[in-house]
């Protein structure tokens, strides 16, 4: 069976056991169900794991225990040895100690019957995965945020017993960027590897990392520019006839030697044997758009010879990797882009087995799925990920789910996300790394936090029941009033893009939402307020002002209701003054991407009181009417004390 085929029967399988778990849900929720109780009545269930159980099987009782005693109140017991022949009990451990059979790597298998419940994990990571699962689709256990973590409270623990889970991870890696993926419990119990930008401990089953820097390393990290570029420009790429310190040459011996001799420091200082996966980057520097790719003899007629200037870039890792391999480090592998200029897939070489193309989506429109045909901007795209599918056995993809221009406006990408994980995993992809809103920190607006939770459930599994997720989330998150932003993305996202438009990561926040009729704006702004009515405590309260804050953005950069023109200036200006100081208040001080500052707000009043949000920063303060600032002071504090 080739592997298409195998993939389409992995996809049915996995629908049909959906259907099937979603049948037997229903059959409980009705009371048709034996059910073991676990704890009540005057009884309690032990844990069990073996008397010599690693410390990854110990964490997973732990966690089970610890949410055993929030649910009940009642205290667990764990006892190590074999399982008891009669009375009830909960044991975790490997395939022999619990009786089942072995599960997928960094899997898991829950099995009932009427004794008790049995999780077997493999790997390092299967069982706290197992552990955390059962909690949730269990015990009623959520872990939506690093801080919104939702378990119910109840005097008994009563469960199916005939569960019959076998989890295979559909990813080797699986990581996202914002916030609560960077916290160890919020990764493990949604399913993440972990990754550089959070560290697994070993007893939680470890991190899928890169031991070197995570991208951009040659040049910078690997035969540094500000290390050899001076007396040997030859290592570097000759490109349109000169040598740039941008990227390096890829078929010069001494660049070859002096990185390899690099990574092999790097593997012995920093090499784990027991790590899952330890991953080294040689990725292509982020230089101008024409790429500065090198154009020496060697180089190019690789190029040519491919169809491509990823034929220099594979020749370059395969030979890293080769060496790594023969060196014998097993679970290393050598990572490199599918980027920009090296995206397009070569024709006459293929990548080694240890080698990780990571294909990345940066020109794709997030707007319309990736498979979808009459996207023009995702047509070679998908191309692309069949081709490199077709030669690489581990083609991972680095995906985009943040608007880097305006990032504290709205980024409707909602209606893709599913769609696009599904894809990737149709076509052999071996892990996912979805770029965010990585400076959070700064730009805490609109929906990051969201988009995190349903990536992870969608890394975990693509064929999640993503509206059942979405609304758990909204309900948990924001309260009483959840419908209503429920109803407030569903609007957005079926206005992010149409027939004649696309939605990029630089998407400038007027040309966003151009479907958005002006009864729509209207609807939305009174959804945000219908929430805030509805909320039960500050804490509601203050995550959805902080989401309706990118709503009110949208509307100062377009200059709809409380920010048009359309009025007596004082109306709008007094607007723009509360959105922000709201901003700076909540700690939203960045617009967009930036690295040196120049998109931070800045403290200058004229810009936030006249401008659009994109010029109310640092780099917009060498604006010739700053020297009016003290004016336009003045006058506002007028016109507060005439109409405030």
């Amino acid at each position: 069976m080739n592997k298409s085929v195998n993939r389409i029967v992995s996809v049915l399988l996995v629908i049909f056991m959906s259907a099937g778990f979603l049948t037997f849900a229903a059959a409980s929720d009705n009371g048709d169900e034996n059910m073991i109780e676990l704890i009540g009545n005057g009884k309690t269930a032990s844990v069990f794991i073996a008397e010599n159980a690693p410390e990854t099987d110990v964490y997973a009782t732990s966690v089970i225990s610890e949410y055993f005693q929030k649910i009940t109140g009642k205290e667990i017991k764990t006892v190590r040895g074999c399982l008891p022949s009669e009375g009830t009990y909960l044991a975790i451990g490997s395939a022999e100690y619990t009786d089942l059979e072995t599960p997928s790597e960094n899997g898991y298998i829950i099995a009932s019957d009427g004794n008790g419940v049995r999780i077997a994990g493999s790997g390092k990571k299967g069982a706290a995965r197992g552990a955390y699962a059962f909690l949730e689709e269990y015990c009623g256990c959520h872990w939506y945020t690093d801080k919104c973590i939702v378990y119910p409270k109840r005097d008994s623990i009563s469960v199916p017993e005939n569960i019959n889970v076998n989890y295979a991870p559909y990813f080797e890696y699986s990581e996202c960027d914002t916030t609560s993926a960077r916290n160890p419990v919020f990764n493990v119990a949604n399913g993440g590897s972990g990754g550089v930008y959070c560290a697994i401990p070993e007893n939680m089953g470890g991190t899928v990392n890169y031991i070197s820097n995570f991208c951009h390393t040659l040049t910078t990290q690997f035969c540094s520019a500000d290390k050899y570029f001076a007396d040997h420009p030859e290592y570097f790429a000759l490109h349109n006839g000169e040598r740039s310190s941008q990227q390096l040459c890829l078929t010069n011996p001494d660049t070859i030697q002096i990185v390899l001799d690099e990574v092999m420091d790097i593997l012995k200082k920093y090499h784990n044997p027991n790590a899952p996966l330890q991953i080294i980057s040689l990725t292509q520097n982020d230089s101008e758009a024409e790429g500065d790719y090198c154009q020496c003899p060697t180089c190019k007629a690789l190029d040519d010879e491919n169809g491509s200037h990823a034929g220099s870039n594979i020749y370059f890792a395969n030979t890293i990797a080769a060496e790594v391999a023969k060196a014998g480090y097993e679970n290393v592998a050598i990572d490199t882009f599918a980027y920009r200029y090296t995206r397009t897939c070569p024709t006459s070489i293929k990548p080694l087995d240890n080698v990780i193309v990571r294909l990345c989506s940066i020109e794709c429109c997030f707007g319309h799925a990736i498979k979808d045909e009459s996207c023009s901007q995702n047509l070679a795209f998908m191309a692309d990920l069949k081709a490199w599918g077709n030669i690489c056995k581990r083609v991972y993809v680095w995906d985009y789910v943040n608007n880097y221009n305006h990032t504290i406006s709205i980024f409707a990408n909602f209606g893709t996300l599913q769609s696009n994980m599904q894809t990737f995993y149709e076509n052999g992809v071996k892990g996912i790394y979805e770029e965010g809103n990585y400076y959070i920190d700064r730009s805490d607006s609109e929906f990051g936090e969201l988009k995190t939770y349903l990536l992870t459930k969608l890394m975990k599994n693509p064929y999640c029941d993503i509206e059942k997720e979405m609304n758990g989330y909204l309900e948990a998150y924001y309260g009483p009033g959840w419908k209503s932003i429920r109803e407030f993305i569903d609007i957005i996202t079926s206005r992010a893009v149409t027939e004649e438009s696309h939605l990029d990561i630089y998407q400038n926040a007027e040309s966003s939402l151009p479907g958005i009729t002006a009864s729509e704006i209207k609807k939305c702004t009174a959804l945000f307020e219908n929430a805030k009515g509805m909320a039960e405590t500050e804490e509601q309260t203050a995550r959805i002002k902080r989401s309706e804050i990118s709503w009110r953005v949208w509307k100062c950069f377009n200059r709809k209701q409380e920010f048009s023109r359309f009025q007596l200036p004082h109306k709008w200006i007094f607007a723009q003054d509360d959105l922000y100081n709201d901003m700076m208040d909540m700690g939203i001080i960045q617009v967009g991407e930036c690295w040196d500052g120049t998109r931070d707000l800045s403290d200058i009043e004229v810009l936030h009181y006249i401008f659009k949000p994109d010029d109310w920063t640092v780099g917009a303060s060498e604006k010739g009417i700053v020297k009016f600032n003290d004016f336009a002071v003045s006058i506002f504090n007028v016109l507060k004390q005439i109409f405030g």
